[in-house]
């Protein structure tokens, strides 16, 4: 899953107002990736497909702001950003894996899919999804963005799928 979708981390930064990633920092997502799957017992193909809806993979991705800063390339609740491509490799690493943590483990400041998991259960019913987005689900309508992405719980099931270069669009 990771493979298929290199050529999007590569190509589609421009669209999230980013710079395109080098290889090295496509590799540091895959590593942080595998780390953190392995610490925190979270699929890692849930974390990728949440680094992609996320980011597209781009480690140099900017901030979104919704009373709060949510930055780095899963967009956590004023989690880390990426620390710069003057700073040396390993640096670089621990920043990619930090915004893998904080993503996928939470930060202090809101949940992250670990707490999903552990409030909704299986990954598969998309409602942890629904709660990562938008820290609220409406279990009659996965599609209710309260506040967030309308298409982000169906985008996620489908790049779990192996999904890669399709229209985001709500379920109907």
């Amino acid at each position: 899953m990771f493979n298929s979708n290199k050529a999007s981390m590569k190509s589609q930064c421009g669209g999230v107002g980013s710079t395109a990633d080098t290889d090295d920092q496509t590799g540091y997502i895959y590593n942080a990736i595998i780390e953190v799957s392995k610490a925190s017992l979270v699929d890692p193909r849930y974390i990728l497909a949440t680094v992609m809806q996320e980011s597209v993979g781009c480690v140099n991705v900017g901030s979104t702001n919704n009373g709060q800063t949510n930055p780095g390339i899963m967009q956590s609740a004023n989690g880390t950003s990426f620390v710069g491509n003057s700073k040396s490799a390993d640096e670089q690493q621990a920043s990619v894996t930090q915004m893998v943590v904080d993503g996928t483990q939470g930060t202090p400041y809101g949940s992250g899919l670990v707490q999903g998991i552990n409030i909704y259960g299986n990954i598969y019913e998309c409602q942890a999804a629904r709660y990562y987005n938008s820290g609220e689900v409406d279990k009659s309508d996965l599609n209710n963005k309260m506040g967030a992405t309308a298409s982000y719980v169906s985008d996620i099931a489908n790049r779990m799928t192996g999904w890669v270069n399709a229209n985001s669009k709500s379920c109907s």
